[in-house]
């Protein structure tokens, strides 16, 4: 008789210049009473997700952590807490520790340069096309 193997808590994590979106998802298979799921970075709690969803495998919690300096080390400590039984004290509680890092910010080019750059060849073009036809 073939099993089927029960998937594993996990969690993932996107990574900008200045933001992380950790999931953290618990498999549906693993029941429990109460499920409590978190994500920390240094210490910043977000004890309430910006989106609880389900697929047909896990019960997926995304937290945004926003304002981050680029290029810069955060410790992430994801939390999986399940109590199993609602009248009985057993319950299983999980915390995973890992350094994450932000991306190098992008270098975005300046508006006000390039508005005086183009300014400085509209004018060229119009005084030598001046120059070429009425002088």
């Amino acid at each position: 008789m073939a099993t089927t193997p029960i998937p594993s808590k996990q969690k993932s994590v996107k990574v900008t210049s200045n933001s992380a979106i950790i999931s953290t998802m618990w498999p549906k298979e693993i029941s429990c009473f109460k499920l409590e799921m978190n994500a920390e970075l240094n210490n910043m709690n977000t004890t309430l997700p910006i989106e609880t969803v389900s697929n047909e495998t896990y019960w997926i919690n995304n937290y945004r952590f926003e304002n981050l300096s680029s290029e810069t080390n955060y410790r992430l400590v994801t939390t999986f807490k399940c109590k199993y039984v609602s009248n009985v004290e057993y319950s299983t509680s999980i915390d995973y520790t890992e350094s994450i890092r932000t991306l190098k910010q992008e270098d975005k080019p300046n508006s006000a340069n390039l508005s005086s750059e183009q300014n400085f060849w509209f004018f060229l073009c119009n005084f030598l096309l001046f120059n070429l036809f009425f002088v």
